[in-house]
């Protein structure tokens, strides 16, 4: 992929020089603050290169091309929000001003989370005596049984399809996420792209599965990102405030589509994991 972004943002996500070993980032209590997140999320925190240890090396680029696109999508997001502060501090409302400013503050602190999982990646990707055929999931993933599918909510509700997420413009939000995406890829080889973690190639049932809960996940994360914008709203409309309203409706349009996208990814692949569920539950 050509041009003047794709070409810096290959030169930004290059782990660089002084930041291989990982130890800058430890110094400054990134190792702890990633181990509590990884506890949140049920994930084993990436450990440093040790002589004589083993990881699947499908692992450790699936690891790789996540970190990318997730320090990509923050710090796009922390330039919004970094807008969003400008947009407050021009009406003079301090107190949304500082609100977005913790925002933007969460945002940026990803940065350096992804960047020291990274250089630990890259440090196990450098030493191919350590690398094994393992699979690319570091556990066997845990298939979900009907009644953990038929969430009240996540579920498909009757009038969602294909065409109506289509009807309503989600494939040009699609269109967005799939150029992103590519354009992490790009940077990676062809065999390494297999393992990219934002589509599924060659799926099986455990693949779609371990998907499908993916877009639940991502959900309500933006569902979130709905509530935490609604003060600003009610503010912006209260005060007829023109330019803030504008920008929290370019916000809301990025956090809905993206909720719209999840739920046509459940639309699609929900009766193949139910009926899946429900045949594996009629044999038990």
């Amino acid at each position: 992929m050509r041009g003047v972004f794709p070409t810096f943002l290959g030169w930004y996500l290059g782990v660089k020089p002084w930041e291989k070993s990982g130890r800058l980032y430890e110094l400054l209590g990134i190792r702890w603050i990633d181990a509590k997140l990884s506890a949140v999320f049920g994930e084993l925190p990436l450990t440093r290169y040790v002589p004589g240890e083993s990881l699947p090396w499908a692992f450790l680029t699936r690891k790789l091309l996540r970190g990318q696109y997730s320090e990509i999508v923050n710090g796009m997001c922390a330039l919004i929000y970094i807008g969003l502060v400008l947009v407050c501090l021009w009406a003079g409302f301090i107190g949304l001003a500082a609100f977005a400013g913790l925002i933007t503050a969460h945002h940026l602190l990803i940065l350096p989370i992804e960047r020291y999982k990274r250089a630990l990646a890259e440090e196990w990707l450098s030493h191919p005596e350590a690398l094994n055929d393992g699979p690319a999931d570091a556990e066997v993933p845990y298939l979900r049984t009907a009644d953990e599918l038929k969430h009240w909510y996540f579920r498909p509700f009757s009038f969602e399809s294909e065409k109506l997420y289509d009807r309503i413009g989600v494939g040009s939000y699609r269109v967005f996420v799939f150029w992103l995406t590519g354009m992490v890829e790009s940077f990676a080889d062809e065999e390494s792209r297999k393992h990219a973690p934002n589509q599924i190639k060659n799926p099986g049932i455990e693949q779609l599965d371990q998907f499908e809960l993916g877009t639940r996940t991502s959900e309500t994360v933006h569902l979130i990102g709905i509530l935490e914008h609604l003060p600003f709203a009610l503010v912006f409309i209260q005060k007829s405030y023109w330019l803030g309203i504008v920008y929290m409706l370019g916000i809301a349009y990025l956090n809905m589509y993206a909720i719209f996208l999840q739920r046509q990814h459940r639309v699609r692949l929900f009766k193949v994991l139910l009926r899946r569920a429900q045949k594996q539950q009629a044999k038990a």
